[in-house]
């Protein structure tokens, strides 16, 4: 899921600033720290939305910047999605959210989603396995 344009489409149907955290960049001993987005949504049809997904990972092939990406499904409210998506960079994250495809496809999210999505944008600090 590709949450930066997500958030940019639902900012641009509510003439809101796209998205309401500010974002600082971290850095540790020099080196740039990986981003990851966290969007919080509701759907009653998660097939609709690995359908979009899907297609857009299609369309971006070669030119999308996520790194890796996770869809959970909450324990306690089976309507209540987490998707992580993981980039190497902010930077990276905002290039994602530039692709045509990527905009398009926050349309499409927008309407199979059941309200508006919460967003958390995180720089990565440790990453430990």
């Amino acid at each position: 899921m590709t949450g930066v344009a997500q958030r940019a489409a639902s900012a641009s149907r509510s003439g809101g600033p796209a998205g309401t955290a500010s974002v600082s960049r971290f850095r540790l001993g020099g080196l740039a720290m990986a981003f990851v987005q966290i969007i919080e949504f509701r759907t009653s049809d998660v097939d609709a939305v690995r359908k979009i997904d899907e297609e857009w990972r299609r369309a971006t092939e070669g030119k999308r910047t996520a790194r890796r990406e996770l869809l959970a499904r909450d324990r306690s409210d089976p309507d209540r999605y987490f998707a992580m998506v993981f980039f190497d960079s902010y930077e990276s994250a905002m290039e994602n959210s530039g692709l045509p495809e990527t905009k398009s496809a926050a349309d499409q999210y927008m309407q199979a989603s059941a309200g508006q999505p919460a967003f958390y944008d995180l720089d990565i600090l440790e990453d430990r396995a």
